[in-house]
């Protein structure tokens, strides 16, 4: 491994691509409301990428495929980032959810 981080749940790998982990054995009890999603597009991104969530996200973090932090973003109700300063390749993001409740680590391409 190349990088792993446990507090944002991924790691990269030394063949350069970003795995997801997680606690596989965890069950959502029945009834229970599942969390909300945060989802990103397009993917692969050219400048500009679009965030969505059914709760405002209130920051995000990208990472390189290194995992260095590259980008930092604070704001109110964030919905789109612009990635065009980027250069290409495998990417990162960390959006964090307005009441903390939800962060979600997502994989991006920029071309």
């Amino acid at each position: 491994m190349r990088f792993y981080s446990p507090t944002f749940g991924w790691a990269v790998g030394d063949d350069g691509w970003i795995y997801r982990f997680g606690n596989a054995g965890t069950t959502v009890p029945e009834g229970a409301v599942t969390a909300n999603t945060i989802r990103i597009s397009p993917n692969p991104v050219g400048d500009r990428l679009m965030l969505t969530s059914d709760e405002p996200i209130r920051a995000a973090e990208v990472f390189n495929s290194m995992g260095a932090l590259v980008l930092t973003l604070n704001g109110g109700s964030l919905t789109s980032i612009d990635v065009g300063a980027l250069p290409p390749g495998s990417y990162a993001i960390r959006a964090i959810t307005n009441s903390g409740a939800r962060s979600q680590v997502e994989r991006f391409t920029k071309e």
